[in-house]
Order: C-alpha cells, then sequence, then structure tokens
C-alpha cells in the first residue's frame, strides 16, 4: 500500500490515464478501428444516437477547426531540429 498522504496524487494521475485510455478506446469504436464487442447493445443504441446528433456533429466541427489552427502554431516536431533549419523558418 502507498502513503496515505499521496493518496489524493495517486488518484488523480490513475483517473487521468484511465480517462485518456477510455477517450481513446471510444475513438476507435466510433471510427471503426475496433468492433466495440465490450459495449453492451442498449449502450450501442445510446452511442450511436449522440454521435449522430447535430450537437455532437457541430461540437465536432468546432474542435477540427480548433486543432487546425493550433496546430499551424504549435507544432511538435518529435525532436529538435538543425540550427539551419530554425533558420530557414525564421526567414521564411
Amino acid at each position: 500500500m502507498w502513503d496515505p498522504e499521496k493518496e489524493q496524487a495517486i488518484r488523480s494521475v490513475f483517473e487521468m490515464k484511465g480517462s485518456r485510455i477510455l477517450k481513446n478506446a471510444m475513438n476507435k469504436v466510433r471510427n471503426g478501428q475496433d468492433k466495440g464487442t465490450w459495449i453492451p447493445p442498449s449502450v450501442w443504441a445510446a452511442l450511436d444516437l449522440h454521435w449522430s446528433s447535430t450537437k455532437f456533429e457541430d461540437k465536432s466541427v468546432i474542435a477540427k477547426v480548433n486543432q487546425a489552427v493550433q496546430k499551424g502554431v504549435t507544432t511538435y516536431c518529435g525532436d529538435s531540429i538543425s540550427t539551419a533549419a530554425h533558420f530557414e523558418k525564421q526567414k521564411g
């Protein structure tokens, strides 16, 4: 068992990671990459209704636009770039 004083921090990390895992799993189900056999049929029906609603579609479009705008400003390249490449980016 861990230190009781660290319970809140541990729970916070656990919930954050669990949330990310569930979000990724649901994205795979919605995009057809996973058949979602673990989802009960009644829940599938509710998800289909939600995913086909105009409210969900509108939020999805707004999120995609926001992602596209932010990617141009803060794209992570995965590693540092050379000084020459950095200089060229600043020139152009």
